[in-house]
């Protein structure tokens, strides 16, 4: 995997960057570090357009961006409605009664998501859904899987800011409200644990 450091290149360097490494190397995976929340959600935007999965890690210095084409007709961003499959996690426990029982649920619903032949076009977190996207979620490793898989995650900022946990988002990205009502739209199928 190819790295590049962007960490000390003023805007619009690291998307410029990108841009290079996909005209030089196309299907290439690529590690791409950032200093900026700004930057990151940059190379994140530019990176689904021309049909990239991110991986982001937070580290002391900015993001380190795992960068990988995407696999299936369903993941690319020309698919049909018909194909697009959305998950809505509006909650962090599956289900209604004992929390620690629906937290169970929940974590075995993605883990069974997961093993699925067809995978989700995209996963978005609403209300107390994004605390499973967080640094101290039980299920953010399974999420990654997702994620190397080509499945967007977004989860809701204002959700995150409520919670207070915008700085702890550690599987996909912050999505805005035009966001999920945009994919909501463009959806074949919606799937709510």
């Amino acid at each position: 995997m190819r790295l590049i450091d962007c960490r000390d290149m003023p805007c619009p360097g690291p998307l410029k960057a990108l841009r290079k490494l996909v005209e030089e190397c196309p299907g290439e995976p690529v590690r791409l570090l950032v200093r900026s929340d700004t930057a990151r959600h940059g190379i994140e935007s530019e990176a689904r357009e021309v049909g990239l999965s991110v991986v982001a890690q937070h580290l002391e210095e900015g993001y380190a961006l795992e960068l990988r084409p995407l696999d299936g007709a369903a993941d690319a961003p020309g698919a049909d409605a018909a194909e697009r499959c959305i998950v809505l996690v509006t909650s962090d426990q599956l289900g209604q009664g004992d929390e620690g029982l629906g937290r169970l649920l929940m974590k075995n619903f993605l883990g069974t998501l997961l093993e699925l032949e067809t995978l989700p076009w995209r996963m978005i977190f609403l209300n107390s859904g994004v605390r499973l996207t967080t640094r101290d979620s039980d299920v953010t490793e399974p999420l990654g899987r997702f994620v190397e898989k080509g499945v967007e995650i977004l989860s809701c900022g204002t959700c995150l800011d409520y919670y207070n946990l915008k700085n702890r988002l550690a599987v996909g990205r912050v999505g805005t409200m035009r966001e999920t009502v945009e994919s909501l739209s463009m959806a074949g199928r919606i799937i709510r644990p």
